[in-house]
């Protein structure tokens, strides 16, 4: 099967990037479509629960400023359902944290702290375990 389409998150050194990938037939050059960024501001585990619309960049809102300054990986994780999640880990000051987000609706799912003591540097998951080394 071809592809035509491409699901891409990103790391820019502030935020993170959701983007689409796309082309109309195998012999048309892929086009690049920006689709909203996520960031720290809004997916902290000290953060106060948010309305996820804010989570969508491009919208005016106190929390455009906020970044991710210490990314360690990405891991974006699709479904033929079309679920769509990303997990970020972050370092930080005492112990990494992982934020998860829906790329559906934009929504925050959840922050998990890492064991201490640790210097985290992969991660992956599958929906229901996730695997930190």
């Amino acid at each position: 099967a071809t592809c035509h389409a491409v699901l891409l998150a990103g790391w820019n050194g502030h935020r993170v990037v959701i983007a689409d990938l796309l082309r109309a037939s195998p012999s048309a050059s892929w086009e690049l479509q920006l689709r909203f960024t996520v960031h720290e501001g809004l997916g902290s585990c000290s953060a106060k629960r948010r309305d996820a619309q804010d989570a969508i960049a491009g919208r005016e809102g106190r929390f455009q400023e906020a970044g991710y300054p210490d990314i360690r990986a990405l891991h974006l994780h699709t479904t033929a359902a079309g679920c769509r999640t990303l997990a970020v880990l972050r370092g930080g000051p005492l112990a990494a944290h992982v934020d998860g987000w829906d790329l559906a609706s934009g929504e925050h799912l959840g922050c998990w702290r890492a064991a201490s003591g640790r210097k985290y540097s992969a991660l992956c998951h599958d929906s229901r375990t996730m695997l930190l080394a």
